[in-house]
């Protein structure tokens, strides 16, 4: 849609020149000569700032007011021309004409029609037929009522726009939310993989190889090792979080080989205390059975 609509239908050009005021014949107001007055009638009908035009049944133009002579000022010639003829260019009534329809039905209509700009943009008309009635309630015209909803429609059809738009942008974020999530949860099952796999292979491994090889030289592996997975086990939680502070020492202790008399040395305490300590490590390992080595746990764990 043009700037042509767009200020034709935003800012009515008719509001440019607005009627100076209401000249009359008489010489001052009463009910009578103000109600009967057609000077009077036909000023008020000029200063309404939509169209109205007055058609007889035959759909002829029998009069229009100062906004539908502007709009169709080009037009020579109006007056007892076919209203579709003049309004639309057409051979035929509109499709949807309230006009027509209130032909057929005698009563009130209201229909929107199209209508081409002088740029030859579609613009939208919305149209009130009323009839018009004599003594004898014979229809015998129609007063049409022309409101110009070209800019209604296009602002309602922008902002359909807007949020077909915004839906669009909705589902695409829902989808890429959802990518990132499974991302997310491929990427947290391959370091679970991983850390498991340390767990439960390398760490042991390392274990073994420290009772037949150089200890220093194993360190080293398991220090590369860490510090190349160090990344993603950081993140883990480990069996440590599970514990207590003193229980993390009677845990490393124990996975050292040390014994309760001799963690009890040296942490100052009694060996009563460490294995109150060890008891509650192994509740919280889950270790019930007295068959599984408390050690051998932890080495193969931590």
């Amino acid at each position: 849609m043009n700037e042509y609509l767009i200020k034709n239908t935003s800012k009515n050009e008719n509001q440019r020149n607005p009627m100076a005021g209401i000249y009359l014949s008489e010489d001052y107001l009463d009910k009578n000569n103000i109600l009967n007055s057609s000077e009077f009638l036909v000023f008020i009908l000029d200063s309404i700032q939509d169209g109205v035009s007055i058609l007889d049944t035959g759909m002829n133009i029998i009069y229009i007011n100062r906004t539908v002579k502007y709009w169709y000022e080009s037009t020579k010639k109006i007056y007892g021309k076919k209203c579709y003829e003049i309004y639309h260019n057409r051979k035929i009534p509109c499709e949807f004409c309230p006009v027509n329809t209130s032909i057929e039905t005698n009563k009130p209509e209201m229909g929107v029609v199209p209508y081409q700009t002088k740029n030859k943009d579609i613009g939208w008309q919305e149209l009130f037929s009323i009839p018009i009635y004599n003594k004898d309630k014979k229809i015998i015209g129609f007063l049409e009522y022309i409101r110009d909803i070209s800019f209604q429609r296009y602002i309602e059809h922008k902002f359909s726009d807007l949020m077909d738009r915004f839906d669009n942008i909705e589902k695409k974020n829902d989808f890429l939310q959802n990518l990132l999530k499974q991302k997310e949860y491929e990427k947290n099952e391959i370091e679970n993989t991983i850390a498991v796999n340390m767990e439960k292979y390398v760490k042991p491994s390392l274990e073994f190889l420290k009772k037949y090889t150089n200890n220093k030289d194993v360190k080293l592996v398991e220090d590369l090792i860490d510090e190349i997975v160090y990344p993603i086990t950081k993140k883990r939680a480990t069996i440590y979080d599970k514990f207590t502070s003193r229980e993390m020492q009677v845990a490393k202790f124990i996975k050292d080989g040390k014994t309760s008399k001799e963690i009890a040395t040296v942490l100052c305490v009694t060996k009563k205390t460490v294995d109150f300590h060890r008891a509650n490590i192994r509740k919280k390992l889950n270790l019930d059975s007295k068959k599984v080595n408390l050690r051998t746990f932890l080495i193969t764990h931590i």
